[in-house]
């Protein structure tokens, strides 16, 4: 987190939340409100938490290390570089 501190607390199109309980109404007011969920993993076992919001109606933008068959749903991060998310986010956002 201290490594990231900037770009997810100090950006002013990130709205950092921290940790939610995904049975909670707070949760459910995010995924009726959001569209897609940004999970980009270095080393994760799996993307539970992708996998909830996906379950939620949320289309996953993720890395290959999320461990999570994208098939033709969502947005593959390949390589997984800062130049990469800008654009695969830019892609995304611009779908109607």
């Amino acid at each position: 987190f201290d490594l990231y501190h900037r770009e997810l607390v100090q950006t002013p199109n990130i709205e950092f939340i921290g940790w939610m309980d995904l049975a909670s109404p707070e949760f459910q007011a995010v995924a009726e409100s959001h569209a897609f969920v940004i999970q980009l993993g270095s080393a994760e076992g799996g993307g539970g938490s992708a996998i909830h919001c996906m379950h939620a109606g949320m289309i996953p933008v993720c890395t290959k290390e999320n461990s999570i068959d994208l098939g033709n749903f969502g947005s593959l991060v390949e390589p997984a570089t800062v130049e990469n998310v800008q654009k695969v986010c830019k892609e995304v956002s611009a779908y109607e």
